[in-house]
């Protein structure tokens, strides 16, 4: 297979300077970039995963390709620099994950994951105190137990235990997770429902458990 993606290619795409800013679309393309490398990770890792959950994680990945020419756009924008040919990077990486080439869909988005790195200060490290316990478990209850203390196997893309999937990744990627999983359904609405400090206790709570 033709390999598109060099180390010199690469710096062409993505240049040297990370991103510093961090306004909305910087962090929402930061963390969807995380998760699609983790996706890919846990692709690439477990050849002997059930073929309902890999093709799950296939179409989570198609599915995030999908808008990601749009979001780094935009997230340029934000930066006020162009920073990423968004229509070559996003060609490539469909091309590889189309190919089922991980190893080199991985590296494409870990050029990117450099260029535009997810800003944890307000919530890593994540200290669990007293209050933060209280309203991570309050949290828990209302958002995440319903699918996550008993996740269904039997489905494409299962919820994961929280606490134990905190346990197989970086806090980093934990974090981008919290930032773009927790939407899109009646009792959340559009939007990520969850500050920052909240995604803190959360994260304190399942790392302490």
């Amino acid at each position: 297979m033709i390999k598109f993606v060099t180390i010199f290619g690469l710096i062409l795409l993505f240049g040297v300077t990370p991103c510093l800013a961090q306004g909305e679309h910087i962090r929402r393309l930061a963390a969807e970039l995380l998760v699609a490398h983790g996706d890919a990770r846990v692709l690439a890792s477990q050849p002997q995963m059930k073929s309902l959950h890999k093709k799950g994680l296939n179409d989570r990945l198609r599915g995030s390709l999908s808008g990601l020419e749009i979001l780094i756009r935009l997230a340029d924008e934000e930066a006020r620099e162009r920073r990423t040919d968004a229509q070559l990077v996003v060609g490539r990486l469909t091309f590889f994950l189309r190919g089922n080439n991980l190893d080199e869909f991985t590296k494409t988005l870990s050029g990117l994951i450099k260029r535009y790195p997810l800003a944890t200060n307000n919530i890593l490290p994540a200290i669990l105190t007293p209050a933060r316990s209280k309203q991570a478990i309050e949290i828990h209850q209302e958002y995440c137990a319903a699918c996550h203390n008993e996740p269904d196997n039997n489905v494409e893309r299962p919820a994961k235990n929280l606490t134990l999937q905190l346990k197989t990744m970086a806090q980093t990627e934990f974090v981008a997770r919290m930032i773009i999983g927790v939407r899109g359904d009646p009792s959340t609405g559009l939007g990520n429902p969850l500050s920052d400090e909240e995604i803190a206790a959360l994260v304190a709570y399942y790392q302490a458990r």
